[in-house]
C-alpha cells in the first residue's frame, strides 16, 4: 500500500497503529448488535478509538448473551471520559 494512501486511511480512522498499544476499557453492553453500531458509529466519528468484543458470539448463539456478558463497547481508556459525554448527548 503507497505511504499516502496509508496515511490518508490512518487519518480517517480506518484502522490504528497503535490499538495494540492502547489499553481498552468497557463503556457499555448490548444483547444486540443494532444498537451496539449505532454507538459505535456515534463514536468513530467522533474520532473515538473503539471496538466491538463478543459481537459475533453473541449474534451467532443470543442464548450465551449472558455467559459472556453481552456485546460489550470497548473504549481506549484515555478517550473514556469524552466517550461518556458523547454517548450522553446523543441519546
Amino acid at each position: 500500500m503507497p505511504a499516502n494512501v496509508f496515511t490518508k486511511a490512518l487519518d480517517k480512522g480506518f484502522f490504528s497503529l497503535h490499538r495494540l498499544q492502547m489499553k481498552f476499557v468497557l463503556l457499555t453492553s448490548f444483547d444486540n448488535y443494532i444498537p451496539a453500531h449505532i454507538a459505535m458509529g456515534r463514536l468513530k466519528e467522533e474520532y473515538i478509538n473503539c471496538f466491538l468484543q463478543d459481537e459475533y458470539t453473541v449474534t451467532i448463539d443470543p442464548l450465551l448473551s449472558n455467559a459472556v456478558g453481552g456485546i460489550k463497547l470497548m473504549v481506549a481508556e484515555t478517550q473514556i471520559e469524552r466517550a461518556i459525554q458523547i454517548l450522553k448527548t446523543e441519546g
